[in-house]
């Protein structure tokens, strides 16, 4: 079902200037890709072929936020490039609902595919989160409400991991976003490990010792930074503060 539903995501955006039969061609075969899901899903589950693919979404890394430029007498915006609005794109937001509303579903001992989620979209996320950024340059967005229900399972699939594992599918990946990323992405993941570890009880002391660590440190690198924070930093490392002494660190 979920593999039906992200394929259906993907979707065509709609140019005022071009023909209308341009756009309905490509909505057409957006149409048609989800016909051809639906059928290969349905021939796995009767056994005539193996288990499909999770489908790719379109790539949609994140862009430098424009930035203002401050000298003596001098208050100017630095241009940037726009990027151009690619003929399809992956509408994160729908496919964050669908899998929100599987959130029941995350237990990671019954259901190991979960997993296979985490693996499937994992570059995306971060893509789309600023990885290819550095580290002092603040995103123009971020696919936040994907970001809650994805970091929520990527915190249920944590269990039964070692600690090499945790490192390169969360730790890694989240501790290099750029700074004001970062702290988006860790409130959102944070919390949700603290609920495995706490209402589920599915999550071991080490790791949860392991996830904090990392998370804590990459705090501490930035404030030994010489560079001031950002306000938005400021603002957003206060939920790893006010955590911190919860868990089990």
């Amino acid at each position: 079902m979920l593999r039906c539903a992200f394929t259906a995501c993907t979707r065509p955006h709609r140019e005022w200037r071009r023909p209308e039969a341009e756009h309905n061609a490509r909505v057409e075969l957006c149409r048609q890709t989800v016909r051809n899901t639906i059928e290969a899903e349905l021939a796995w589950l009767i056994g005539k072929q193996g288990e499909p693919e999770w489908p790719q979404f379109c790539p949609d890394p994140a862009h430098p936020r424009r930035r203002v430029v401050l000298g003596p007498g001098n208050r100017r915006q630095k241009p940037e490039e726009e990027p151009s609005e690619p003929e399809i794109y992956a509408d994160h937001q729908a496919a964050a609902l669908w899998l929100g509303g599987a959130a029941s579903l995350f237990d990671v001992a019954k259901s190991a595919w979960l997993r296979d989620i985490v693996k499937a979209y994992g570059e995306w996320t971060f893509v789309a989160n600023g990885s290819e950024l550095g580290q002092n340059e603040d995103t123009d967005r971020g696919p936040r409400i994907w970001n809650d229900a994805v970091f929520k399972l990527l915190a249920y699939c944590l269990p039964g991991l070692t600690s090499a594992q945790v490192e390169e599918v969360a730790l890694a990946p989240v501790t290099s976003l750029p700074d004001e990323a970062f702290f988006d992405v860790m409130t959102a993941f944070l919390r949700d490990v603290d609920g495995v570890y706490f209402n589920d009880s599915t999550l071991q002391n080490a790791q949860a010792v392991q996830v904090r660590t990392a998370l804590l440190k990459r705090n501490h690198d930035h404030e030994g930074l010489e560079a001031p924070c950002s306000r938005a930093v400021n603002v957003h490392r206060d939920p790893l503060r006010a955590g911190n002494g919860r868990g089990p660190v």
